[in-house]
């Protein structure tokens, strides 16, 4: 079978529809399977990537993106497609490559699949336009889908209201829940976590002003911040130097092997406003690190308060300072939902989730 994904970034590009496209191709790939990836050829930060490179048997092909009005589209992905012979073709973003199903079937009969990733309500920017063109555009564009594939419950409930059931199922993004669970824990203290972009919707300005409680309640409490920059770091750099956060607060890039940070750290956190999923969550939590995390509808799908980690209110700092400051002061809470953390995460594991993936492409 020869699956073509269609995503706006892939390898080396960092994020969560990076990962689960990558885990995705490589697997199936292994699989015995012809994998293309179709996306951007250029990083977040303007560099330039190959037009065309094999990575462990996936063959990528990069082409331009143009961004208008928050609207990213590419003509050049939409004239390469005709000439990809794919049996299903897994689209893995809703806007302008959902938007062009209709037209990709009048061209070609292979399979068409969606993958949701929490839809375009990331940010409230442009929110009522928003509405109307999902219930428009998009809504119209998934009736020439073949299948939808929610990423979270919460995407079902929401992509429900737009599409025929019959054709609408969950299946979660995974997490290489084996490797995770081998990872040794180092020593360390009072060491928290962050993996992720410094994009607007993760809200980190928020766990900065956490951090400026919690130093007062446990005086060496450390964050590390890693990820790839989506146009924030400048403002949460002056941030952290207003907050008087040099001695607590690290922002780690170009990071290759994040899984090592979580045998390092002693708390996962995470202050988001809108997650499509949260795979970082789910890694974190996989390798044994309890996860404070801040209250979303998609997180609940996560995180059970109390017993592998707390959903707490980012906005209220104080708050929030004084449930991480309990875990870090007390090794045995840390380890009980450590634990319990690991054990939850079970059903995310790719072995599981990419058997539930290729049925739906051979249906």
């Amino acid at each position: 079978m020869h699956i073509v994904y269609l995503t706006p970034n892939f390898y080396p590009s960092i994020g969560g529809i990076e990962t689960y496209v990558y885990e995705l191709s490589r697997r199936l790939a292994d699989r015995g399977h012809e994998v293309s990836v179709v996306t951007s050829d250029r990083l977040r930060n303007g560099k330039r990537l190959k037009k065309f490179e094999e990575i462990y048997g996936i063959k990528v092909y990069r082409v331009p993106f143009k961004l208008v009005m928050r609207y990213n589209f590419s003509p050049s992905a939409l004239k390469m497609l005709p000439n990809l012979d794919y049996d299903v073709l897994h689209i893995n973003s809703i806007g302008f490559f959902t938007d062009i199903i209709p037209i990709i079937k009048s061209r070609k009969s292979g399979k068409i699949i969606v993958s949701t990733h929490g839809g375009i309500f990331h940010t409230p920017h442009m929110k009522f336009i928003k509405k109307i063109y999902f219930k428009s555009l998009v809504k119209e564009s998934l009736k020439h889908a073949d299948f939808i594939i929610a990423t979270s419950h919460n995407d079902f409930k929401l992509f429900s209201k737009i599409c025929d059931k019959s054709k609408i199922g969950v299946a979660y993004p995974g997490v290489n829940w084996t490797e995770l669970g081998k990872l040794k824990r180092v020593k360390n203290k009072n060491t928290l976590l962050y993996v992720g972009r410094f994009a607007e919707n993760k809200r980190l300005d928020r766990m900065l002003h956490v951090m400026a409680e919690l130093k007062v309640r446990v005086k060496d409490a450390k964050l590390l911040l890693i990820g790839e920059d989506w146009g924030e770091k400048t403002e949460l750099l002056k941030l952290a130097k207003k907050l008087n956060l040099k001695n607590h607060v690290r922002f780690l890039s170009k990071i290759r092997n994040h899984y090592r940070y979580f045998s390092k750290s002693n708390i996962f956190l995470l202050s988001s406003e809108y997650e499509g999923f949260g795979t970082s969550v789910v890694e974190a939590m996989a390798s044994g690190l309890p996860a404070i995390v801040n209250d979303i509808e998609t997180i609940h799908e996560i995180v059970e308060n109390g017993k592998n980690g707390f959903i707490v209110d980012f906005e209220n700092y104080k708050k929030a300072a004084e449930i991480i400051s309990s875990v870090l002061e007390n090794t045995n809470l840390q380890k009980r939902l450590g634990r319990n953390a690991r054990i939850s995460t079970k059903k995310f594991d790719w072995n599981g989730i990419i058997d539930r993936i290729e049925k739906i492409y051979e249906k």
